[in-house]
């Protein structure tokens, strides 16, 4: 087993960990208690559930919405125009549109996780160490897995001392 995910059956250790333990069912473990964070309120689970179906169905309507052509949009039957009939697609608007489908599946990808972690109750709680995640935090952005600081020292990792 690696040093990161090291722990005995009964709490987690200390001894070089750097991010939370995991018991084989998934729970998540503080690191530095070797108890379970208490399980998100039944109230805010339901309010970031319907945020992330909300989420979710934006997400799919753009993509729906830039996959379909225009035609099928009128409800025009007939092959799509060419760009040599005058369609204003050009490269730039289909390398955007494909980049913007792109974006989009990754967030759906994000939030099919978030849902996950909702129903398996390790939604709110940080994946590095294992503490609650701000509501707040959570508000803004509903695909969190990191608390703030965690995010902040992936974003700025901290810089050995100078000898």
């Amino acid at each position: 087993m690696s040093q990161l995910h090291s722990f005995d059956q009964t709490t987690a250790t200390t001894s070089g960990n750097s991010g939370p333990d995991t018991e084989s069912a998934g729970t998540v473990i503080d690191q530095f208690s070797g108890k379970k964070p208490p399980p998100l309120p039944r109230v805010h689970a339901f309010e970031f559930r319907a945020l992330l179906h909300a989420q979710r169905r934006r997400l799919l309507d753009e993509m729906h919405e830039i996959m379909t052509p225009a035609d099928a949009k009128n409800g025009i039957d007939g092959p799509p125009p060419s760009i040599a009939d005058g369609a204003p697609e050009t490269p730039d608007i289909i390398d955007i549109a494909m980049m913007t489908v792109i974006r989009n599946s990754q967030k759906l990808q994000e939030i099919e996780v978030a849902l996950a972690r909702l129903s398996d109750g390790t939604y709110g709680i940080c994946i590095y160490c294992g503490q609650g995640i701000d509501r707040a935090r959570l508000k803004f952005q509903p695909t969190a897995r990191y608390c703030l600081p965690c995010q902040l020292l992936l974003i700025f990792p901290a810089k050995p001392p100078a000898e």
